[in-house]
């Protein structure tokens, strides 16, 4: 009865292992960004492709960061710093709930500014109560550029429509 127990576990291990990958996988080609923070810790446990291309950490900037909007250069759009108990990460984790905002912008290294929407999200477990925060990071640079350009295209084509003809 002990080698069924044993050859059971191990198919078991495995099975879960595969399905780790799995996901792992999954998680790392998606073309958005993705991290996961466990617990009160400001550092992501799991971070993919497209999440750690948007983030500069400080440390290679220079100088030692305290919190998650310092550590990560999170700004406003005006390229003050973001308060960190204002970001979705800490709404969520204050009140165990989603939270979104789109006002948010990641410095870069060459002090350009990346425009992104974040969404954070509880990660709860049903004894263990919250285990961290979820986070999609999604390059919102285009779309509000694009919304730019067509906002001064109809304030320009506005100004012409109300000015009078010259010949």
């Amino acid at each position: 009865a002990t080698g069924f127990f044993i050859f059971t576990h191990r198919q078991k291990l495995l099975r879960i292992r595969r399905y780790s990958e799995w996901l792992e996988s999954i998680i790392e080609r998606m073309p958005i960004g993705v991290m996961v923070i466990q617990g009160d810790n400001q550092m992501p446990s799991i971070i993919n492709a497209a999440a750690a291309k948007l983030l500069v950490r400080k440390s290679r900037i220079g100088g030692k960061a305290k919190t998650f909007a310092e550590m990560f250069q999170i700004v406003r759009n005006n390229g003050r710093p973001y308060p960190n108990d204002e970001l979705p990460i800490s709404i969520s984790r204050a009140t165990g709930r989603p939270a979104m905002k789109d006002d948010v912008y990641i410095r870069q290294a060459d002090g350009s500014r990346i425009a992104v929407r974040m969404t954070c999200s509880p990660i709860k477990h049903t004894e263990l109560g919250t285990l961290g925060i979820i986070t999609i990071m999604e390059d919102m640079t285009e779309a509000y550029l694009e919304e730019s350009q067509k906002t001064d295209f109809i304030s320009v084509a506005s100004h012409e429509l109300r000015t009078p003809l010259t010949g």
